[in-house]
């Protein structure tokens, strides 16, 4: 049994699945442009959930991508070659960063990053 085992069962919602989120008009100015907002599916919102339950919250995630990773390198390649500082930062960056960019956790999930990172999270969880 890991110490991860929790988030890793993810794997196959996130291998499965390929609707995370509906997209929902937001009727606060009738007058205005209709900005949408996701509404996630249960099981990816307890993934977050079950996320922040862990140690991989890496607080100074932004300072350490912004050090580590190159600017417009292929995220899928970085995830290969990550250590573990390395995921957590990602992971953390991708769990985080939906309060300023809506849609990112869906984004993440129909591209299959959160996958990946999962996956790479069991190379580390033995």
């Amino acid at each position: 049994m890991g110490k991860y085992d929790n988030l890793l069962q993810y794997i196959s919602y996130f291998q499965e699945s390929k609707e995370f989120c509906t997209w929902e008009a937001s009727n606060e100015k009738p007058d205005s442009i209709p900005w949408g907002y996701p509404e996630y599916d249960d099981k990816l919102t307890q993934f977050i959930d079950d996320f922040y339950k862990t140690d991989l919250l890496k607080q100074d995630y932004l300072e350490f991508l912004d050090k580590n990773v190159a600017r417009f390198e292929n995220i899928e390649d970085v995830i290969g070659k990550a250590d573990f500082e390395t995921l957590k930062a990602i992971l953390t960056y991708y769990v985080r960063q939906e309060r300023f960019s809506d849609g990112l956790w869906a984004t993440a999930a129909e591209e299959g990053i959160f996958l990946k990172l999962l996956e790479k999270l069991c190379q580390f969880d033995k």
